[in-house]
């Protein structure tokens, strides 16, 4: 959960400042995710963070995708 409350609140710090907070999956792409703005802000800012255990990175887009899944359905009421 704290997880989820971290990513919610880089998306609502990444909108505020005029982006939009994206992820999905993606055929195309060699990670099996979108390649979208938010999910390499994510990412490059997961990469700064001082913490020994780290989650692999299609672990981080699956907690991506489901973080941003339940700010869009907490947003609807």
């Amino acid at each position: 959960m704290d997880e989820e409350r971290f990513i919610v609140a880089l998306a609502d710090q990444f909108e505020t400042a005029g982006g939009r907070a994206r992820a999905y999956t993606s055929e195309y792409s060699g990670s099996g995710y979108g390649e979208t703005p938010f999910r390499n802000f994510v990412h490059a800012f997961y990469e700064m963070l001082p913490i020994n255990s780290r989650r692999t990175p299609s672990g981080l887009d699956d907690a991506i995708r489901r973080a941003l899944h339940r700010r869009r359905r907490a947003k609807k009421g």
